[in-house]
């Protein structure tokens, strides 16, 4: 049976917008919550990434409505063709929206954001934080433009994500402080959430499909955001009797 999911409320890209900056906002604090010197740094370096992720999505979002004259996501849909602006607005939406989730190679903010925050500030980072940009990067690609990226396209995330999987895992296992270790695990999984993008494109319809491959990636980001959250408490509370012994 296939997996029909409409995930289009009628809402624009302009209140996305919005979202996604209250988060990055709302992270920012938690990044730099001890105040120490090299948490400080962590933090302007995961707001410059975030801000430019906002303002690529923004220009992209300018671009879109320039061509189309709407940003409510069920008129594009209907309205959006293949032209050049519609496609560099693509480009520039995705690539903000891939530094806001840490998809290798903008994932540089990430480990050093984990390193030295709490546990509980980690389970917001790696469960909310990066899962956000990625639901909206679904909503581009399989709501408002599903026919618009070709095959070849769709397989430039994937192959993001799979030097992310490769990368994440070979470095997570170098490292000897446990927070770290789940930090890069965390690059790697979030390289496993973008395989799904080529396995969702119909060859017969030419198109992003939602189907089984996409029901499989939302089911593991939900997945990853609740193991990784209950991962970094683990780790603290792991710390924490480490102290006490």
């Amino acid at each position: 049976m296939a997996f029909n999911y409409d995930h289009r409320p009628h809402h624009s890209k302009s209140k996305l917008y919005v979202a996604l900056e209250l988060v990055t906002f709302g992270a920012v604090p938690l990044v730099s919550l001890n105040g120490r010197a090299e948490t400080i740094q962590a933090a302007l370096s995961y707001l410059l990434f975030a801000l430019l992720g906002s303002i690529l999505y923004l220009v992209g979002g300018a671009l879109l409505y320039g061509s189309y004259g709407t940003l409510d996501i069920v008129l594009l849909s209907h309205k959006i063709h293949a032209e050049p602006e519609t496609l560099v607005a693509a480009a520039l939406m995705t690539t903000g929206l891939l530094a806001k989730t840490a998809l290798f190679p903008l994932h540089l903010w990430l480990p050093p954001a984990h390193a030295g925050v709490p546990s509980p500030a980690s389970a917001v980072l790696s469960g909310l934080v990066v899962k956000g940009p990625f639901f909206i990067v679904v909503q581009l690609w399989f709501d408002v433009m599903p026919g618009l990226p070709g095959f070849t396209a769709a397989q430039l995330p994937a192959a993001l994500g799979a030097a992310a999987i490769v990368i994440g895992s070979v470095v997570a296992l170098r490292q000897q402080r446990l927070k770290l270790l789940i930090a890069y695990s965390t690059l790697a999984q979030i390289g496993y959430l973008f395989l799904m993008f080529p396995l969702a494109f119909g060859a017969a319809s030419a198109r992003l499909e939602s189907g089984g491959a996409l029901a499989g990636g939302l089911l593991q980001a939900i997945s990853h955001a609740t193991a990784k959250a209950a991962m970094f408490m683990s780790a603290a509370r792991a710390a924490g009797l480490r102290r006490t012994e």
